[in-house]
């Protein structure tokens, strides 16, 4: 069964900012709380040249998986962000020769936190592009 979590388009202000084509992620807060603690919210942006974009700027974000890796496991998982999600003409920004996009969302319901402590390094990928790496971690 594919897990799933509401995503928002737009960029806020702790969304991550690009100058140039690439791909970013941004968690701010961490670590987190199993419960009682803020939630675990992702910010991403996706800058990249039109020439190597899909013709359609609808299909831009098509390619965008967010993985992890839990650390004491080494279990890998991968959800691909946008399989569901509709976008619009208007959530992706046209940037003169590149299209960007930002968006953001809840990380918890896509993780199966099971120990009191847990951690897992976290990554994003979209065609050519692969964004920093974080490490996130739940407490008790």
């Amino acid at each position: 069964m594919m897990q799933t979590t509401p995503i928002e388009m737009g960029r806020h202000a702790s969304s991550p900012v690009l100058s140039q084509p690439g791909l970013a992620l941004a968690l701010p807060n961490n670590p987190y709380r199993r419960s009682g603690s803020h939630k675990p919210i992702v910010y991403i942006c996706l800058r990249e040249p039109k020439q190597d974009a899909p013709p359609d700027r609808r299909r831009f974000l098509d390619g965008l998986f967010l993985h992890t890796v839990e650390i004491h496991t080494q279990t890998p998982t991968s959800f691909h962000l946008f399989a569901k999600k509709r976008v619009f003409d208007d959530d992706i920004q046209d940037m003169g020769d590149q299209w960007a996009a930002w968006c953001h969302f809840d990380l918890a319901p896509l993780l199966a936190v099971a120990a009191p402590e847990y951690g897992f390094m976290l990554h994003a990928s979209s065609r050519q592009f692969v964004s920093n790496a974080l490490y996130v971690r739940f407490e008790s």
